[in-house]
């Protein structure tokens, strides 16, 4: 999957939750069910279970090592899915290593990018490097000229925690919304407030202000907006802080970030492949084919093992790369929190495909499910249509609706992949007479089911559309399983809604 750094670098730098190299699919391979294996996820026994007294045991010579070869060619195959995995686990944790080290050096050296809650972010960062440069950090206001108390609000949704005037105050911050401070850091907020618990600011123009991080003064009475102040709150103007984020020691471009992924997965040396055990064919068959049996239920549990643990890594990755990113070439809309997804394939089932000749001699078996379809923009957003046949969603006018329960945002996705679960073959056996009518010959003409087309698709996210492509044209079947979308963030429909300032999260209301 990770063929060569330059794919991976491009992929990590346009996509935000899965690795990709070369084209190939984001998503995991898929790992084929065993052939006649005790070791299905349906807990049922084969005719190859040992202690088992079935058909198996009737089974001629011929017969038994059709069906060991059979398991041999399944294990091969689990074996290099497993291989793979292994070398991806090995780039994604070098990249992920190395992006939490540059977050750490732009924490330390941009005091906008201090989190709310530092204990918060401690524990729900997917880094693990020395924070007490930020976690000593506090916030502090100086209100004076005023009488009453007061509360610092962020994008109406974080609250500082109430202070009085007259004396330099440490405020904490927390959340009276869903919105939680576990990610959240000054960087990321778009509208600032003054707001007053008891008292008034009718007298604003007369009074002195001092934000500050540490002994930094952000912003102060300058910054107050006059034209949106009411008696109870006034809007703070954040062009000193963007002006901050600006500078080179707040900004992580995506050259920087395609040199630090690619630097990372340079220096991961691959692991080496796995290796099947030597078949002893001085055993019965029925011990040899029971070998390979649990040899396939071992390497099935050690996948999905380290599938979980890429998937999870793949998430982290998403997140740091989003903090180092940050959100200032998203409009509001970028930073809603997702909640619920509209899917719209126009496509379509295609017949039966021309015979494949170079597997004339037997008949091709399935391959994993080939009428599941996953869903991925990454993170945990996740979703699968398990049988295209019962609810079919390559067809004109389809609707597939979807519900997200997790923090990510609108911002946080970057790319949008469809994987196909496998791929299947309809096959007839044609036989002929041969040397005049006295021998046979036979050949398997097979035929490819289950392909579908998918000729455009619209994506809603909160039931904003976010990506709008008429002229796909692209087929699944064997060979092409997996469709990416790389460009989601140029997209004329994403464009349009970063554009655009009515959304919930960042309204200035008083």
């Amino acid at each position: 999957m990770f063929a060569d750094t330059k794919g991976l670098t491009v992929a990590l730098t346009t996509s935000f939750i899965h690795l990709w190299l070369g084209g190939c699919s984001g998503l995991l391979p898929s790992v084929p069910e065993p052939v006649n294996s005790s070791s299905s996820r349906s807990g049922k026994k084969s005719s190859g279970d040992a202690g088992g007294q079935s058909d198996a045991s009737k089974l001629d010579p011929e017969s038994w090592a059709k069906k060991l070869a059979g398991l041999k060619e399944n294990a091969a195959k689990i074996a290099a899915d497993l291989s793979a995995v292994d070398t991806q686990l090995g780039q994604i944790y070098s990249v992920k290593d190395a992006l939490c080290k540059r977050q750490s050096e732009l924490i330390s050296a941009c005091i906008v990018h201090t989190p709310l809650s530092p204990a918060s972010w401690r524990t729900a960062s997917a880094c693990r490097s020395d924070r007490r440069i930020w976690d000593s950090r506090q916030f502090t206001v100086d209100l004076r000229g005023l009488s009453g108390r007061f509360q610092i609000v962020l994008d109406n949704s974080i609250e500082s925690s109430v202070f009085e005037t007259g004396k330099p105050v440490t405020i904490q911050w927390s959340s009276r919304g869903s919105r939680s401070l576990k990610d959240l850091k000054l960087s990321d907020i778009s509208i600032i407030k003054l707001k007053a618990i008891e008292g008034s600011l009718a007298e604003i123009e007369n009074a002195t202000f001092d934000f500050k991080v540490d002994k930094r003064t952000l912003l102060n009475q300058r910054d107050f907006l006059l034209s949106t102040k009411t008696d109870n709150a006034i809007v703070v103007s954040q062009i000193p802080l963007t002006d901050e984020l600006a500078t080179p020691e707040c900004r992580v471009d995506e050259a920087e970030l395609e040199s630090i992924v690619e630097g990372a997965v340079s220096k991961v040396v691959p692991p080496e492949k796995k290796l099947l055990p030597e078949d002893k064919v001085e055993l019965p068959f029925e011990l040899r084919t029971q070998t390979f049996t649990d040899l396939i239920s071992g390497l099935q549990r050690e996948y999905e093992m380290k599938s979980d643990s890429y998937l999870a890594s793949a998430q982290d990755v998403s997140r740091i790369r989003r903090d180092l990113r940050g959100d200032l070439q998203l409009g509001c809309w970028g930073k809603e929190v997702i909640r619920s997804i509209e899917v719209n394939i126009n496509g379509s089932h295609l017949s039966l495909s021309d015979w494949d000749k170079s597997r004339t001699q037997n008949p091709i078996g399935p391959m994993g499910n080939p009428t599941q379809t996953v869903l991925d923009l990454g993170g945990s957003l996740r979703f699968t249509n398990n049988d295209e046949n019962t609810t079919a969603i390559f067809r004109e006018g389809s609707r597939w609706l979807l519900t997200a329960a997790t923090d990510l945002t609108i911002g946080d996705i970057s790319n949008i992949q469809i994987q196909k679960g496998g791929y299947s073959y309809e096959s007839t056996k044609n036989c002929w007479s041969t040397w005049g009518g006295l021998g046979t010959a036979c050949e398997w003409q097979n035929r490819e089911s289950n392909r579908t087309h998918l000729s455009g698709m619209t994506l809603k996210i909160n039931g904003q559309p976010i990506y709008q492509r008429d002229s796909i044209d692209f087929v699944f079947e064997r060979n092409t399983l997996n469709w990416i979308e790389k460009d989601l963030t140029a997209n004329p429909a994403y464009v349009e809604l970063m554009r655009r300032r009515d959304c919930s999260v960042s309204s200035g209301h008083l």
